[in-house]
């Protein structure tokens, strides 16, 4: 007798798995029903991310002010001097190249210049202390990456995960590493503070919690103007408050709105405070030029968010000009582009924490792409992504566990995700150790630059003033040429003249001086201006053609009368080497008192003339007084030609009789 055979079961087809799956899987992060978590619970989980960022940025500990510490902290007496802390506050940060007076640049960042005020007090002319604070900064913003994870619920394992990445990713080099790179590092935790309290936000919120959401975005603002896309943030992230509600898009509109009108009124103070929107930039691409090149970048973004080699502080990407689109500079990255984009947009969608990742990654990048604001050799930096990385590892991470929980749910999917990412991180954290080195020193930098991008006549100038600053001229000499021979740009030019004047090529330090000097105003920036004539003024002086030297300084007194002070300290030198102290003497009372309000360190060299001078006409009484007035006009200020004029009025200020 044959047994009964049951019927076969139609098996369920591949979308009733994933709609059963879907139903009955854990909702990503830990979604049982518990009391709201509490980071300080949970300090184990970001502690790996804390320990692994100390170590890996413990060599740029070590590290001196390299590129613009050296103007912006060194040399910058709007932060230095307690007298000029308004002034410092309203004007852009690059005010002082501009003697106060003149906005110099694009950027009005008071958080950020409130910032270098307080570390100066704090620490001076010392950058250990200032690379510590950095560091301290980047902690920070990493535990707030931590607990916007877990905010948005996403697994414990997961969250540490994407802390940890994201401390030792070396794309954060050139903000941590890096003093004048703390904008990014202030604008984090700003920002990420206000979207930990904005779900809270709402028809039943306190006034304490609006206070604190906005003010913290107001510090954002004052850190970089990026900060002008964080209400769509705000946006996405009260669309849904959780997965588990319904989206309430008027709340949301409602919310986000009102940090517009934040942001509008913080733009138009920053109007006021600028004199315009925007500035123009020097050989900056036409619109379509750079409309064209943003694929091109979004790809270079990509790949540094994965693996950023090669990495240097500045890369070989040009605009892209019309009609020469070719298929590695736009077809292809277009399409890596597109597919990059389809891939975020189908992890994201699947969870709220994907949603605000997303938000993260591609709001705060979209001004960077805004490549007409920026020179062709400085289209991309590693700096952009500080924020954006976040956001990209919540995509990647959360969305892969996710995948993997639907797909292989007999899998410990968070657990699986994590150990790849400790992987990556270890990887990650190695090439950090090593590109910290290259922020150690200014020759260190620009030699890397170099190499990574050999094409940029700025990063030329700026390796040859590294190798003027280190004493090594013929190397000097050989990037001068070189960057010259790139691009003929006002620095290239100044560095060039310096280089020829240390080798006595006098007539060809001129002529480069003279190149300066006949450029269009637009094409001038005030400081590199006053730089060439310093420098023609030096080849006179250095032929005995001293009355040429003097009526050069004179003409760049009235061309250049932000710089009296500093320029007459020059012409002086010039007088005194042809015979005439008292001429010289004279010269030096008639600015002595702009020389305590002019924002260049050379400017305290007339009290220093003015002392040395009155002791020669035996007045130690007004020459002690000049004397102690510079040491307290230099006392916070660095630099070798400083230090050796102090110590050179401080022997004679002892040689002197009571």
């Amino acid at each position: 007798m044959k047994r009964p055979t049951t019927a076969p079961q139609p098996q369920p087809t591949r979308r009733e798995r994933r709609a059963e799956a879907r139903s009955t899987r854990r909702p990503p992060g830990d979604r049982e029903r518990q009391p709201a978590w509490r980071w300080w619970t949970e300090w184990r989980w970001i502690l790996p991310a804390l320990v692994a960022a100390v170590f890996v940025y413990a060599n740029a500990m070590r590290g001196e002010f390299v590129y613009d510490d050296n103007r912006q902290i060194a040399r910058n007496a709007l932060i230095q001097d307690n007298a000029h802390i308004g002034t410092a506050l309203a004007s852009d940060v690059w005010a002082f190249k501009g003697g106060g007076t003149l906005a110099a640049s694009n950027y009005w960042r008071p958080t950020f210049v409130s910032w270098l005020i307080v570390n100066f007090r704090l620490f001076g002319q010392q950058p250990a202390g200032w690379h510590l604070t950095n560091l301290l900064l980047h902690l920070l913003v990493v535990v707030l990456g931590y607990c916007l994870a877990r905010g948005l619920r996403v697994d414990k394992p997961i969250a540490a995960a994407i802390a940890l990445v994201f401390a030792v990713h070396p794309a954060h080099v050139e903000s941590v590493s890096w003093i004048s790179g703390s904008p990014d590092l202030l604008l984090a935790p700003a920002l990420l503070g206000s979207l930990l309290i904005v779900p809270s936000l709402g028809g039943s919120a306190r006034w304490q919690q609006w206070a604190a959401a906005l003010g913290l975005y107001v510090v954002a603002l004052g850190a970089k103007e990026v900060a002008i896309i964080f209400p769509a943030i705000v946006f996405v992230r009260m669309w849904r408050r959780s997965d588990d509600e319904p989206a309430n898009l008027r709340a949301a509109a409602r919310i986000a709105a009102i940090f517009a009108g934040v942001a509008a009124l913080y733009f138009v103070v920053r109007l006021t405070v600028l004199g315009s929107f925007s500035r123009p930039v020097d050989r900056a691409p036409d619109l379509v030029s750079a409309l064209l090149s943003v694929p091109e970048a979004l790809l270079f973004y990509l790949q540094h968010l994965v693996w950023p080699w090669p990495i240097g502080p500045s890369y070989p990407l040009r605009p892209i000009a019309a009609g020469t689109i070719g298929l590695t500079t736009f077809v292809i990255p277009l399409a890596v582009v597109a597919a990059a984009a389809a891939a975020v947009w189908w992890l994201a969608r699947r969870s709220l924490a994907g949603r605000t990742g997303a938000a993260l990654l591609v709001l705060p990048l979209l001004p960077a792409l805004n490549i007409s604001a920026f020179p062709p050799d400085q289209m991309v930096h590693d700096r952009y992504l500080y924020l954006p990385l976040l956001g990209f590892l919540v995509v990647l991470l959360a969305g892969l566990a996710d995948v993997v929980r639907q797909r292989l749910p007999q899998f410990d999917a968070a657990r699986a995700v994590a150990m790849a990412a400790i992987v990556w991180a270890v990887a990650l954290g190695t090439l950090t150790v090593r590109y910290n080195r290259a922020w150690q020193n200014d020759v260190a930098l620009w030699a890397l630059a170099v190499h990574v991008d050999p094409t940029s006549g700025g990063n030329f100038a700026q390796y040859a003033a590294a190798l003027e600053a280190a004493h090594r001229i013929d190397d000097m000499a050989v990037a001068a040429d070189k960057a010259v021979a790139l691009e003929p740009t006002v620095p290239a030019l100044v560095i060039r003249a310096r280089a020829r004047v240390a080798r006595k090529d006098f007539e060809g330090a001129l002529a480069d001086t003279r190149a300066v000097q006949a450029r269009p105003p637009e094409q001038l920036e005030v400081y590199g201006l006053y730089q060439s004539y310093e420098a023609a003024a030096i080849a006179y002086e250095r032929q005995g053609k001293l009355n040429e030297a003097a009526n050069l300084l004179a003409q760049a007194r009235e061309r250049l009368p932000i710089y009296r002070a500093a320029l007459t300290a020059r012409l002086a030198v010039i007088l005194y080497e042809g015979g005439d102290r008292q001429r010289a003497l004279s010269e030096l009372e008639a600015v002595r008192g702009i020389a305590r309000t002019e924002l260049l360190p050379e400017s305290n060299e007339v009290l220093l003339r003015i002392g040395m001078l009155q002791a020669e006409f035996n007045r130690p009484a007004e020459a002690r007084r000049a004397l102690q007035e510079y040491l307290a006009a230099t006392a916070t200020v660095a630099g070798e030609t400083i230090r050796a004029d102090r110590a050179e009025a401080t022997a004679l200020l002892a040689k002197l009789p009571r």
